[in-house]
């Protein structure tokens, strides 16, 4: 099992939150009174993000990890970790943000430690069968 780096981890990361402004632009825009507009953008992104949360917990991958060639599964049986897991490793990036240096020392995010997943070179990932 090839583990991916730090740089093709960080790479999908970016991707992943590439559409972030648009969350931000879609606020201000509804809160300023362009109800409509704002509120479909929201719901459009808020469809995004369930996509790559149901996605990740399938295959392991989201768009930007897809792209960058990597994906997270469980550390002993390489496979997706499923839908709960995922999003708990979701629910704590922002400490993963707080702690870089321990990320950049590990290659492993808090939220890899805490639902015991890996970041894999896609290619060695086990096959669905």
């Amino acid at each position: 099992m090839t583990r991916a780096t730090v740089a093709q981890r960080a790479a999908a990361y970016l991707l992943d939150w590439v559409d972030e402004p648009l969350v931000a632009v879609a606020t201000a825009v509804w809160l300023v009174g362009y109800g409509p507009l704002g509120i479909a953008a929201a719901g459009a992104w808020t469809i995004w993000i369930l996509a790559q949360l149901r996605s990740q917990a399938r295959t392991g991958q989201t768009f930007g990890k897809r792209v960058v060639g990597i994906a997270i599964v469980d550390s002993t049986t390489f496979e997706p970790l499923g839908g709960r897991r995922t999003a708990l490793r979701w629910g704590v990036k922002s400490v993963d943000t707080l702690l870089p240096i321990r990320w950049l020392r590990s290659s492993r995010t808090f939220g890899d430690e805490l639902t015991g997943s890996i970041a894999v070179v896609s290619s060695s990932m086990r096959q669905p069968t």
